[in-house]
């Protein structure tokens, strides 16, 4: 009987997760549905509205390879593939061993706690309950992971970005071209920032091979879903486009950045003063007031003690 309500539990426990994750995929199947209906409505609006609508459609495609799940599993597959690139991980066999970790992380703690059961090591309902529980988790911490690693990658392009600009636009003064400049940079950037130097060395690889500047750019912001480079790109095809000085928008494009990184460490410094007041709260407070207020504690139980309170009458009487 206790094993049979142990499996039920197990058993309800993983269906709520699972049905909880695919509920909140639902939300962005019901956005992409939406962006579907809009994209419709002005595919047949006149030739400005065409215009709008391939911009509309660019982004769309964007906003899938970036990082949207389907009920689909190929598309499912598609989505932790991009997640992967956008992590950084590019070797080709990635999405297999990330497959496997989650897929062990998931089966494997329900497996041990039936083992430990089997075995009678612990009892049967602790361990089907923290086996079950485990592989909730084992199938969440995955994908965290590799949220947390995109965001740390995001955090290296934000500092290392108005660096290589800064050098860009120094090389473009000096008369070289912008392919020439992207070349050097790279070569220099492999020193002090290694992982946008890199990626830049990329870039100079898909511009030898025939691509234009913007589109390797464009097909780094891709690959690392970082905003920052993408309208970098759209900078740099502006600039080729209608002639202009391609060295002062970039520069004005470096000190953009460099603002931004400083309203952002800004935001943070605000937030922090309010962040600190819970472990002030939970770990000071509690220690100011036992030693502010424990003296005083400390006599009141004296004199309010059994023992004191039995011998006060018998002094009296005497």
């Amino acid at each position: 009987m206790e094993s049979l309500i142990a499996l039920i539990i197990f058993v309800v426990v993983t269906s709520a997760v699972l049905v909880g994750g695919r509920r909140l995929l639902g939300l962005d199947a019901r956005v992409d549905e939406r962006l579907s209906q809009l994209q419709q409505q002005l595919s047949v609006l006149p030739t400005n509205g065409r215009a709008t609508g391939n911009w509309w459609q660019r982004n769309t495609s964007s906003r899938r390879s970036g990082g949207q799940i389907l009920s689909n599993p190929a598309d499912e597959k598609n989505h932790l593939q991009a997640q992967l690139m956008h992590a950084g991980i590019y070797s080709p066999w990635a999405l297999q061993f990330f497959l496997t970790v989650r897929l062990s992380l998931m089966a494997g703690p329900p497996v041990i706690g039936f083992a430990v059961d089997y075995f009678g090591w612990v009892p049967r309902q602790q361990g089907l309950m923290w086996g079950a529980a485990l592989g909730a988790c084992g199938m969440l911490l995955p994908s965290m992971w590799l949220s947390w690693r995109k965001r740390r990658r995001h955090i290296v392009f934000t500092w290392s970005l108005p660096d290589f600009l800064d050098l860009l636009v120094a090389c473009l003064e000096a008369g070289m071209s912008i392919e020439a400049a992207m070349q050097r940079v790279a070569d220099e950037l492999l020193r002090v920032h290694p992982v946008l130097g890199s990626e830049m060395k990329a870039v100079q690889t898909q511009i030898e091979l025939g691509a234009t500047p913007e589109a390797a750019l464009r097909s780094l912001a891709d690959r690392s879903d970082y905003d920052a480079i993408r309208s970098l790109s759209t900078v740099v095809q502006q600039a080729r486009r209608f002639g202009t000085g391609i060295a002062e928008a970039l520069r004005q494009h470096a000190n953009s950045l460099r603002i931004q990184r400083e309203q952002v460490a800004e935001e943070k410094a605000q937030k922090a003063s309010m962040q600190i007041l819970v472990p002030t709260m939970l770990l000071i407070f509690p220690a100011i007031f036992v030693v502010l207020a424990g003296p005083a504690a400390i006599k009141l139980s004296e004199s309010f003690s059994p023992e004191r309170t039995q011998a006060t009458p018998s002094a009296r009487s005497r």
